[in-house]
């Protein structure tokens, strides 16, 4: 992976002492998100008590699995539609006092947002650091730590900015999901003898950031012709089952190499990423994970959205002309080629 450039701003105030307490406030809904800014998060631990204030649909307590000592916070608002204890005026007095509670002595917001700087300024901490763009530097210790100009940034641009100006600076910025020791609870049949085991994450949030079931279908009656023994895993929430099901409908070959998870625990997810030999697929948050534990992958993605630079990722590109950003144009041919390719390395 390329490794994203160093700030060479200065540090904001006084460097913090070691074992010195800090909040870190990651607002964000989705997996893949906490696994971007996972080294720094990592870095910050060996030196800070750190409380991470995460959403629960971000699952930040097992992605960060490997550190029993970090201790997680819920942040409980905005969660795709639905409204938390943390929304609305009674919900930001409700932060307040739980910052209040935690009594960091410095604030680090991972967003841009003015509203959790506002919550800890209120809260009666006088060290609050963010992104400093917009309302947001009103509330914090210093401004100007992002530009104007550097609107639209990579979140890990930011992230990378923010950190390095309070001294923290992993010295590898890829993201690594420790192994887990537990066992999958699936049953042993579900462990065929066959070989390679080829994780596909089928879901996403929107239909135009989601390859049509009949793709996924061709492709993996492709894959079973040119490798027998091979064993597909399709993987989703559990509101994307319906996705897996219409896949294996359209499948007119060997159904039984094909098989479907789309309620498991995201641990289950991640111990079956271990076992696996390659990650296909459009769900942007699995493929952060498989590449977060040191899976090659085949990324089918046509969105301009931001994604994970790594060198463990492959995207699969449309054949028709430049500039075509339906998802649909990309041909399973295609992302068969780069998946025989990637197997074969």
């Amino acid at each position: 992976m390329k490794s994203i450039e160093r700030t060479g701003k200065r540090l904001f105030g006084t460097p913090m002492k070691k074992n010195d307490r800090v909040l870190i406030i990651l607002p964000v809904i989705g997996i893949g998100d906490v696994v971007w800014v996972k080294p720094w998060i990592d870095e910050a631990i060996k030196s800070k008590e750190v409380f991470l204030m995460t959403k629960p649909t971000s699952f930040a307590g097992v992605i960060f699995h490997e550190h029993p000592d970090l201790n997680h916070v819920m942040l409980d608002r905005s969660k795709r539609g639905e409204r938390g204890k943390h929304d609305g005026l009674s919900g930001f007095f409700k932060l307040i006092g739980e910052i209040k509670q935690i009594c960091p002595q410095e604030v680090w917001i991972l967003h841009r947002s003015w509203r959790y700087a506002a919550a800890a300024r209120f809260a009666g901490i006088s060290r609050c650091f963010g992104y400093g763009m917009g309302v947001q530097n009103l509330f914090l210790s210093e401004r100007g730590l992002l530009l104007k100009s550097d609107n639209g940034i990579h979140p890990r641009q930011a992230t990378n900015q923010l950190m390095a100006a309070r001294g923290i600076l992993p010295t590898d910025d890829h993201p690594k999901i420790m192994p887990l020791k537990k066992k999958v609870t699936f049953p042993s049949e579900f462990f065929r003898s066959g070989k390679p085991i080829i994780f596909m994450g089928v879901g996403a949030t929107t239909s135009d950031r989601r390859w049509a079931p009949k793709h996924f279908a061709t492709l993996i009656e492709q894959l079973i012709i040119a490798l027998p023994k091979c064993q597909i895993i399709l993987c989703g929430s559990k509101n994307e089952r319906h996705i897996g099901d219409q896949i294996v409908d359209k499948i007119s070959g060997q159904k039984d190499r094909v098989s479907l998870i789309f309620d498991s625990p995201l641990d289950d997810v991640i111990c079956l990423l271990q076992l696996s030999n390659l990650y296909v697929g459009n769900d942007s948050g699995l493929i952060n994970l498989a590449a977060g534990v040191g899976l090659k992958c085949i990324r089918i993605y046509s969105s301009s959205l931001p994604v994970l630079d790594s060198k463990l990722i492959k995207s699969a590109r449309s054949s028709n002309l430049a500039g075509n950003s339906d998802i649909n144009s990309i041909e399973p041919k295609n992302v068969l080629n780069l998946t025989l390719d990637a197997l074969r390395s």
